[in-house]
């Protein structure tokens, strides 16, 4: 029997509606920005209590200013909610502090139903105390298996990202796992104590891994490298380092974890504004050619120093990815000219089972005559289904 997916933006429409709060199954709340004051909050948990065979909850509370009292009836709401499946609860910018996240995640735990989480609490009061509080509840829902983190610009430091990891080892049967961490100033060190423990997660294979703007150095990115060499079984792997100071030295070493990831298929890579130069981008192109399953690639290299040589190694490497069917190219303020681009779309004609392609290079040193000819160029490779240019 297919579910029916009821969407409610006013509050009103869901407390005076006509149908018995028990039927409902699949939710979709939206109550972004709506400034709801503790009676609309106390009435919203209420009804949401009474809605005992929900089994899909997606609750957009973003920007409401709900404090300890809110969050406590919350937790209470979803005690009741016992069918539980999915659950993305999006709480960014609201007026959290470390303990009350902690009922929340209790009255999760008591779902034992729940498979897919999402938790969104960017931009709050939330430090390593609060971290625990909030994910130690959860090993006991041992039908998770896809958990999102959504805990940017909060106060968790090195020491808020040691706990996450350290709690995060638990869970063994976790297949996709979502950390999202910008701006928390954890360090080296801090990236060290989360990803480190993530070996213990046997089951992973997708991960998302947000740490932009974390004062991360060579020796952080390097010791990513070493914990991704024993993901044995991850195959989809998103890493946003951009805005860091890894450097070519800290590329090199997060590259050799590429060499030993035999089922990676999909990477998506973002290295912006880190002090890269040509070397740091040759490294890491001789580590993705022994990456033989990779099928989709995004690079990311913003505010980089390239030169022609790196490029062009770069995109003669990934030649060798014999399965690769779509590449992503950022090259944006990167120093790079049309020379490079025209070696490009010679080297593109060599690969073998490419059908996307896109490249973005703006705000480099190419002139507006080779722009078009390049353009031109890139639309008339005869083996691409899909291609994209942005100079």
């Amino acid at each position: 029997m297919i579910q029916q997916k009821y969407q409610i933006e006013n509050l009103e429409d869901f407390l005076n509606t006509e149908l018995e709060y028990n039927t409902f199954e699949d939710i979709n709340i939206i109550f972004h920005s709506k400034q709801l004051d503790e009676k609309d909050l106390s009435d919203l948990f209420s009804a949401l209590s009474k809605c005992s065979n929900l089994q899909n909850l997606n609750l957009n509370l973003a920007y409401n200013r709900i404090g300890s009292k809110g969050i406590s009836q919350l937790g209470s709401a979803l005690i009741n909610c016992k069918n539980l499946q999915i659950l993305n609860l999006d709480l960014f910018e609201n007026q959290l502090v470390d303990d009350d996240v902690q009922g929340i995640c209790f009255a999760l735990a008591n779902c034992t139903k729940i498979s897919n989480l999402i938790l969104g609490l960017v931009n709050n009061k939330i430090g390593p105390q609060g971290v625990f509080n909030l994910v130690s509840p959860l090993t006991d829902c041992s039908n998770l298996l896809d958990l999102q983190l959504d805990l940017g610009h909060n106060g968790l430091g090195a020491q808020g990202a040691a706990v996450i990891g350290l709690e995060l080892s638990k869970f063994i049967n976790i297949q996709n796992l979502t950390v999202l961490l910008y701006q928390n100033q954890i360090g080296s060190q801090g990236l060290i104590d989360l990803c480190s423990p993530l070996v213990n997660c046997i089951s992973l294979k997708k991960l998302v891994l947000g740490v932009e703007m974390n004062e991360i150095d060579h020796y952080g990115a390097s010791k990513i490298g070493q914990t991704l060499s024993k993901l044995i079984n991850l195959s989809n792997l998103t890493l946003c380092l951009g805005q860091n100071q890894i450097g070519d030295e800290g590329i090199s070493g997060l590259g050799c974890g590429f060499v030993s990831s035999s089922l990676l298929s999909t990477l998506v890579l973002n290295l912006d504004d880190n002090q890269i130069g040509p070397l740091g981008v040759i490294c890491l192109a001789q580590s993705l050619s022994s990456c033989t399953n990779l099928e989709k690639l995004i690079l990311s290299f913003r505010k980089s120093l390239l030169s022609s040589q790196s490029v062009q190694e770069l995109c003669s490497a990934l030649i060798k990815c014999n399965n690769l069917f779509s590449l992503t190219l950022s090259l944006i303020c990167t120093n790079i000219d049309e020379e490079i681009l025209f070696n490009l779309i010679t080297i593109l004609g060599n690969y073998n089972n490419l059908l996307y392609f896109r490249i973005v290079a703006c705000d480099n040193q190419i002139s507006e005559e080779s722009k078009s000819t390049l353009k031109s160029k890139f639309l008339k490779l005869k083996k691409l289904v899909f291609q994209s240019v942005q100079l």
